[in-house]
């Protein structure tokens, strides 16, 4: 059974692509909404930044950066010290403000823009079909 996938994948992509669609739909469906840090990649980036010299890692990041980016470091930054690591997280109302507000890449008119981008490459990439 474990070999499933793979065999699906290799000899049947596009079923593969459509199964692998509806289990992550059906999981988005049933997760309970939350806002967390990852912290499953390896270690907690929020425990490291504070753990060190977090001052002048931030100056660091900032150096010879332009207006908006500063501000999507000082946005990060805020969200990285009040929100929890993914291991903590808890359910949270979707209407709840989120800290720092959004970026520029987060608001609608940006998403929408992105994913059509997104499309539009991908039609160039046919051989890598819904694996982008």
């Amino acid at each position: 059974m474990k070999k499933t996938g793979p065999y699906l994948k290799k000899n049947f992509p596009i079923t593969y692509s459509f199964l692998v669609a509806v289990i992550n739909d059906f999981i988005r469906v049933n997760r309970p909404y939350s806002i967390y840090i990852t912290d499953s990649l390896g270690g907690s980036f929020k425990s490291y930044f504070i753990g060190t010299d977090m001052a002048s890692k931030i100056s660091e990041l900032k150096r010879d950066l332009d207006k908006e980016s500063i501000n999507t470091i000082d946005v990060i930054m805020q969200r990285l010290l009040h929100y929890p690591d993914e291991k903590y997280k808890h359910k949270t109302s979707r209407n709840k403000v989120i800290i720092g507000g959004l970026l520029p890449a987060e608001m609608d008119l940006s998403k929408k823009n992105i994913r059509k981008k997104l499309k539009s490459y991908k039609s160039n990439l046919k051989s890598l079909s819904k694996h982008i």
